[in-house]
């Protein structure tokens, strides 16, 4: 048997659906993948989940801004297997929303947009596919036996990412780190634009057929580590920001260059990185002069002739981590003589010299680098790696 279930627009919930796949006696496995898992979220299963928990496998998406540690301590408590897959990057996470049951003749499955939260299983409008399935039919047996493989073929294929919860020290780490939040915080909601950019908007409130959930109370996670990050490198986690920043430039996968990472002991650092088109449709050789660092006081520069200088603070984001301000220089040959230019080659580049050492790491291979600016404080830059 298949069932469409599109919440919020029709009667139909997740939650009716996913507690009722769960609710069998004779229940041999669960899998419950999800990109987004709050308490609130989890304890809408809870009850039937609790039952067949030491069946239950739990995957959970970190380093989202979603994912709690009071949903993680849950799922937990009532005696899930739980892991939670870190990606190692805000802007790749693990995105996947299945939930499956297995007895002895029969499974269930439902693949779609529903994460473990209110809004996936309640109040959003989202939509997936519920299937039934004969365990005694080998084609269902053989594309069920799949499903759970994969699953468990990434659990041996990335370690490092697919992090097993065994303890409440285990969330503690990923709360101090910055990558699963403290539900019983309230954070502020974020602007998705500035008032000046809505215009005449008066779309009215959409009245859906959404299901409220019990308002039950977020426990607090109290932690005797503070959020430190552990690491030589002092930073902190990012915080939710109401500031729209503008996104200025995007880079292509960062190499060894743009990192000013030597290639062998014979060669020598820069200390810089050329601003390169990167990922934008851009001219890099003037955008960066004429439009991004526009504003700033431009000198000629003390070493070059033909070449001038400027002076910018910029706020350097890695991986989640805000390492602060740093005064850097940028500099722009402005001479259309050299080779360089004649072969439009990039005329820009920021020197980083006290933040060499957080650009400079081989873990930042591959990553995408974003510069941004806060139209509020136009003299400030962002640099955010991930």
């Amino acid at each position: 048997m298949k069932n469409y279930i599109l919440q919020a627009v029709t009667n139909a919930d997740h939650a009716k659906h996913l507690n009722n796949i769960l609710d069998h006696s004779d229940t041999i496995k669960v899998i419950l993948s999800t990109a987004f898992m709050t308490e609130r979220g989890l304890s809408l299963i809870e009850s039937t989940l609790s039952a067949v928990a030491s069946q239950a496998i739990v995957f959970a998406g970190v380093r989202n801004g979603i994912t709690t540690a009071q949903a993680l301590e849950k799922a937990l408590s009532i005696g899930c297997t739980v892991y939670a897959v870190d990606t190692g990057s805000r802007t790749r996470i693990f995105h996947p929303k299945v939930y499956f049951q297995r007895s002895h003749n029969k499974a269930r499955l439902i693949v779609g947009s529903a994460n473990l939260t209110v809004g996936g299983l309640l109040a959003n409008i989202e939509a997936s596919l519920l299937q039934d399935f004969d365990t005694t039919v080998q084609e269902d047996a053989d594309f069920l036996a799949n499903v759970e493989q994969q699953f468990h073929d990434m659990i041996d294929e990335y370690p490092e990412h697919v992090i097993k919860i065994s303890a409440r020290s285990d969330i503690e780490k990923l709360l101090e780190t910055g990558r699963v939040l403290d539900e019983s915080e309230t954070r502020a909601p974020a602007a998705s634009s500035s008032s000046s950019d809505r215009g005449d908007d008066q779309v009215p409130l959409m009245k859906l057929k959404t299901k409220r959930g019990t308002s039950s109370k977020i426990s607090k996670f109290s932690s005797e580590f503070s959020r430190v990050v552990p690491t030589t490198l002092s930073g902190k986690p990012v915080q939710p920001s109401n500031t729209a920043l503008e996104l200025l430039w995007e880079s292509k996968e960062l190499r060894r260059r743009d990192l000013d990472i030597p290639k062998s002991e014979t060669t020598h650092a820069t200390g810089s990185m050329l601003w390169k088109k990167g990922a934008s449709e851009i001219d890099q050789q003037t955008y960066f002069r004429d439009r991004v660092f526009a504003n700033l006081t431009w000198q000629p520069s003390a070493r070059t002739t033909g070449k001038e200088e400027a002076e910018a603070d910029f706020q350097i984001i890695i991986r989640g981590i805000d390492y602060g301000l740093y005064r850097l220089t940028v500099t722009h040959d402005t001479r259309k003589n050299t080779a360089a230019y004649k072969q439009r080659q990039p005329m820009t580049d920021v020197r980083w010299g006290e933040a060499r050492p957080l650009i400079a790491r081989t873990d930042l291979l591959e990553r995408i680098m974003r510069l941004y600016r806060d139209p509020a404080q136009p003299d400030v830059y962002v640099i955010d790696i991930d």
